[in-house]
């Protein structure tokens, strides 16, 4: 891969996004009532189910796939199976470079969200890597060390 490594993630063989491992915190001196909306609402994200990609050549039909790791650099963007790390789709940006990577959920489906050198944001469907959107964000250009 060329350039620096934005983000990683991974998928499971449903092609669900793997959350990371994180540790929920409660502040002990703010105790909601039972009747307080904020004690009835659950922070969750509903992974819809996503149709099942045509994947390149490079798989065989037959190889088992366990997770999909999703890796983004400054200049392209892959999927791999794991465990055989067979390449299943690749989306290139010679022209312009990433900056920022992140993957997310729009509307319950998993979708990567990177923001170009040219200040704008482009979002991909995961794992197709197809672009779904690109919109101008800033009307100048942004580096990787830009706040």
């Amino acid at each position: 891969m060329k350039g620096q490594v934005l983000n990683q993630s991974f998928m499971d063989n449903t092609f669900c996004v793997i959350t990371p491992a994180s540790e929920s915190y409660k502040e002990a001196s703010k105790e909601p009532s039972a009747n307080s909306p904020d004690r009835s609402l659950i922070n969750r994200v509903n992974t819809k189910a996503s149709l099942a990609p045509q994947y390149s050549n490079s798989i065989d039909a037959n190889d088992e796939i366990s997770q999909i790791l999703i890796v983004a650099a400054e200049n392209e963007v892959k999927v791999v199976a794991l465990p055989t790390f067979s390449q299943l789709f690749v989306q290139k940006f010679e022209e312009i470079p990433l900056v920022k990577a992140s993957t997310t959920h729009i509307r319950g489906y998993p979708c990567l969200m990177c923001l170009s050198a040219a200040g704008q944001i482009i979002m991909l469907s995961l794992p197709s890597l197809r672009i779904l959107n690109t919109s101008t964000i800033f009307p100048h250009s942004v580096e990787i060390d830009d706040p």
